[in-house]
């Protein structure tokens, strides 16, 4: 009776210990798409029904850099937060569009949303940076 009580905690314990292994190495990663910052000839910039076609190159450069000069590693996960002032940022290429983002405000933070994939948490300088573009 004892012996049984201590090969089943000792399964148990394997059993957990194969479940957490198994679900850590098969964990689905987003990470933030970036594009080819050279074959961009424009972007998108809209907020509030009004929008602004960027292709001048010094500022297609400034806001690519802006927004993915760093390695953004940490994700947030709660993509239920309230989105104020929404910026829509869209890349393009020569013959299609090339990647479409979201930027907000939420309670003095700054976000980059990857549209249903991930988001970020970014600067205000870099928001206030492409909402800059829209004044």
């Amino acid at each position: 009776m004892k012996w049984r009580k201590i090969i089943l905690i000792i399964l148990a314990v394997l059993i957990i210990g194969l479940l957490i292994l198994y679900l850590s190495r098969n964990r689905i990663h987003y990470n933030l798409k970036k594009i080819d910052k050279d074959k961009i000839v424009s972007i998108n910039v809209e907020k509030d029904k009004n929008g602004l076609l960027i292709s001048a190159s010094q500022d297609i450069e400034k806001i690519y850099n802006s927004l993915f000069s760093e390695e953004r590693t940490s994700h947030l996960k709660n993509k239920n937060l309230a989105r104020n002032a929404i910026i829509i940022i869209k890349f393009y290429y020569e013959s299609k569009e090339a990647g479409a983002y979201y930027l907000y405000e939420n309670n003095d933070k700054y976000y980059l949303e990857d549209i249903y994939n991930v988001m970020y948490e970014i600067t205000k300088q870099d928001y206030e940076l492409v909402n800059s573009y829209l004044k």
